[in-house]
């Protein structure tokens, strides 16, 4: 009886390993192939490499936990060239589970075309349920576009500053100032630059002599350069630098170029600030005269204009008035307001001179215990062919005596 017992449970012990194996074994060999998505970016990009950076995110779709072995990554160029070739560490995959895989390769492509690259991932993805064993091979391609990247070179911003160094006839002697920013990552050069300082209207003006440059990336470099401006850039509101040539860069070891035109406005100083200038000043003296005439009392200005400027100066709109001053009190005498425009050359001086013919009637009624006469002398001045100008004032200051 017991020995009958013992047979049965044999044959029943049997009977369920039989069926459990055979499940397993359906299962296995219905095992689904899991699903991947890949995806690759490309970064941290300098002159000489850049960082391919790999991702394989794998979900397990099975009631079992599966095994990633031997994955390897290889990516190429278009033309054969081997940027990448690298083991990616596998793993195991827990049931209804998902796992990353990630690696980060530094790679150049020593003048090879990036404009695509073409990656395979191979290798194994298997499952081990006790003496049961299944694998399925992995064989993946993928195409990565590089063109927005290589087009993302992007072309550097300008901001330009003048200082005046010199004017002569022959025009404005200026230093200028290139803020130039590269706003890439890598470094870019410039050449290959041509140049015009134009109006707004587009007629040149004027030119600077520059040279090309190298700007690393994300960083702002100040280039100083000189040229020359016609003066009439003083007739101007806005003028603009247009910068025209070739910006290359070295993308992890590929060289591209790029054509670029920029355009930067231009501030011109003041006519009134260069003119006025404590280094070289102007100088105007001023003499009063006078004599007695038939229709009252002659008063002769005469204004002397001592050029320093290397550039021809013009006085405009000039007047001149009297006052007797008393006290502190200013009492008007007289005016003079036809003078005749002064054109003074370069290096040179010049006089001109007007009358103001007080009635005698006003004249004798001069308290002779007048501190002063004062001459009141206004003028706009400019260089000439300049439509710009400053409006000064000089007073002059001379003792009563001249009348006594």
């Amino acid at each position: 009886m017991k020995r009958n017992i013992k047979l049965v449970l044999l044959i029943l012990v049997a009977t369920i390993y039989i069926i459990a194996g055979a499940l397993l074994f359906f299962n296995i060999q219905s095992m689904e192939a899991p699903e991947i998505i890949i995806n690759i970016e490309v970064g941290e990009i300098n002159s000489e490499t850049a960082v391919l950076n790999t991702k394989m995110d794998i979900y397990n779709p099975n009631g079992f936990e599966i095994v990633t072995e031997n994955l390897l990554f290889v990516t190429t160029t278009p033309d054969g060239y081997e940027i990448a070739n690298s083991l990616i560490e596998g793993g195991k995959i827990g049931a209804k589970q998902r796992k990353t895989f990630s690696e980060e390769f530094v790679f150049s492509f020593n003048g090879k075309s990036p404009d695509l690259l073409i990656s395979k991932i191979t290798g194994n993805i298997g499952a081990n349920i006790f003496f049961l064993q299944k694998t399925i091979p992995l064989n993946v391609g993928i195409i990565t576009s590089l063109e927005n990247l290589i087009d993302e070179l992007t072309i550097p911003s300008i901001d330009t500053s003048i200082e005046v160094l010199d004017i002569t006839n022959e025009g404005i002697e200026i230093n200028a100032t290139l803020d130039v920013y590269n706003p890439n990552e890598f470094e870019i050069n410039i050449g290959n630059i041509s140049n015009n300082i134009e109006t707004k209207a587009g007629k040149k003006i004027g030119s600077v002599d520059i040279a090309g440059a190298s700007i690393p990336g994300k960083q702002k470099v100040k280039i100083n350069v000189k040229g020359m401006l016609l003066l009439e850039a003083f007739n101007e509101k806005n003028i603009e630098l247009n910068l025209s040539g070739k910006v290359g860069a070295t993308i992890a070891g590929f060289e591209k170029n790029l054509s670029f035109n920029i355009k930067s406005k231009i501030i011109i100083p003041d006519v009134e600030q260069l003119l006025f200038s404590e280094d070289n000043p102007t100088i105007l003296s001023v003499k009063i005269k006078g004599k007695f005439t038939l229709r009252g009392y002659l008063f002769e200005i005469i204004m002397e204009v001592d050029n320093t400027y290397k550039v021809d100066l013009i006085f405009r709109d000039s007047t001149s008035e009297l006052y007797y001053v008393k006290n502190g009190y200013h009492q008007f005498i007289g005016r003079c307001n036809k003078i005749d425009d002064i054109i003074v050359k370069s290096g040179e001086k010049d006089i001109t001179h007007c009358d103001i013919l007080v009635p005698y009637s006003k004249f004798f009624s001069i308290d002779r215990q007048t501190d002063w006469i004062m001459n009141a002398v206004t003028s706009k001045i400019s260089i000439v062919g300049v439509n710009q100008s400053a409006f000064f004032e000089v007073r002059g200051y001379q003792e009563i005596n001249i009348i006594t």
